[in-house]
């Protein structure tokens, strides 16, 4: 009986670690940590991997410019609005956004994996332009004529926006 035991803590703890492993290791931050809004494969999933966007996480970044052209092409923003600045209008918008596509439980202002995520669902494929481009289009219920690229190779999300290329570095603004 004493061995049973031992053997039943080991387990017990192995299944802790592996447990913390399986939680603590989840694609929530991949993109974060490469460094960019990216995808590959199928567009309606491109970003639910994607970091936090809010006014102290990643707030001057092309990243936010991407957000921006969602919140823009759904109604939220205006088009001068895209700045790659996630201040005060934006984080609104964005609450504004999540009231209406994830319900008033979940605005709160932090564009998050959920929040992404339900993006993401709205993205289709325009078409692959070569070894460079394959065009994304988000069906915003406002408008729907702005179309994202995503390098082929990287999988490097980015837009143009007020006469300018935006391109979705978490850490740069790049365009901006």
């Amino acid at each position: 009986m004493k061995g049973f035991k031992r053997k039943a803590v080991a387990v017990a703890a192995a299944a802790l670690v592996l447990g913390s492993i399986v939680t603590t290791t989840t694609t929530a931050r991949a993109a974060t940590t490469q460094g960019y809004i990216n995808g590959f494969g199928d567009v309606t999933d491109d970003w639910s991997d994607e970091g936090l966007l809010s006014m102290s996480q990643h707030a001057n970044s092309g990243a936010t410019g991407i957000w921006q052209a969602v919140l823009y092409m759904d109604g939220f923003l205006d088009k001068s609005d895209i700045d790659c600045r996630f201040g005060p209008k934006t984080a609104e918008a964005t609450r504004q956004w999540q009231a209406k596509y994830l319900g008033a439980s979940e605005a709160d202002g932090v564009v998050g994996n959920k929040t992404f995520g339900k993006a993401s669902t709205w993205l289709s494929s325009v078409e692959d332009t070569g070894p460079w481009a394959y065009f994304v289009r988000y069906n915003g219920d406002a408008r729907t004529s702005s179309v994202f690229h995503r390098d082929t190779t990287s999988g490097l999300y980015g837009i143009y926006a007020n006469g300018k290329y935006i391109e979705g570095y978490y850490n740069s603004m790049s365009g901006c």
